[in-house]
């Protein structure tokens, strides 16, 4: 029996390649380290692979003893998990932007200065949920101007984890009211018309990063809003509440 017999033989049960090519190499080495030394007591190049592999003693207990160590399933799920590290590493090159943004997204744009003569301020309202995102008004504040009417402004935030699910500024703000029963002309819809001396609102569409979005309302023509207590903002099929209640005095 010669050598390349005896190997392919004692390593047929080893099903996962890699291993089975790494066992036959160093069964390999460990033959030709024995026929080194049987020519070095004189046999021939014959003589001495004979030999060797004749010590090597009967390849199939061998192979049998080495299928059951060399499970092909371990080999298959350890050549797996380097496939899924390779494109793992490719999926995040490629896009990189994307997660940098994800994991530091936050608005772009930050909520303008309330002035100086606003009566009130309101910050850090917590609303509710609407398309998968959980709004707060971080800012509320009124302006009176020269006529003796007002104008409201409301910065309205909001954050979510489900980043799949985008806030649609087409479908944003389609309502407003007040506490004291006044609906407020929707602007916006409009194509931004105005309507003097009536009571109106209109908005930015919403500016989104993948966690959080941003738009601000604007409403013109407010009765005096040290009488609100209240507005609500109708998003979709949710509506959203602001308590002006208890709000802290600019």
């Amino acid at each position: 029996m010669n050598r390349n017999y005896w190997l392919d033989a004692a390593t047929r049960e080893i099903r996962f390649g890699p291993d089975r090519r790494r066992v036959r190499q160093e069964l390999e080495d460990h033959i030709l380290d024995r026929i080194e030394a049987a020519k070095d007591r004189g046999l021939s190049d014959h003589e001495a692979e004979e030999a060797a592999v004749k010590a090597m003693g009967d390849p199939g207990p061998v192979a049998r003893e080495l299928g059951r160590l060399h499970r092909p399933w371990l080999g298959y799920l350890w050549r797996a998990s380097q496939v899924l590290l390779v494109v793992l590493a490719l999926c995040i090159a490629a896009n990189w932007t994307y997660f940098r943004n994800f994991w530091n997204s936050g608005p772009d744009w930050a909520p303008p200065e309330p002035p100086p003569d606003s009566p009130y301020v309101w910050r850090d309202l917590s609303l509710g949920e609407a398309g998968g995102y959980r709004f707060t008004a971080p800012l509320v504040f009124w302006q009176q101007w020269d006529d003796g009417t007002w104008s409201g402004d409301v910065i309205l935030q909001g954050e979510s984890l489900r980043f799949w699910e985008k806030w649609n500024p087409n479908e944003s703000i389609l309502e407003v009211r007040d506490s004291r029963g006044i609906s407020y002309y929707n602007r916006t819809c409009a194509g931004g018309s105005s309507a003097e001396g009536i009571p109106q609102f209109y908005y930015n569409p919403a500016q989104s990063s993948y966690t959080s979005v941003t738009t601000e309302i604007w409403l013109d023509y407010v009765p005096d809003p040290q009488e609100i207590q209240w507005l609500e903002l109708t998003i979709g099929d949710e509506t959203l509440t602001i308590s002006l209640e208890g709000g802290g005095a600019a």
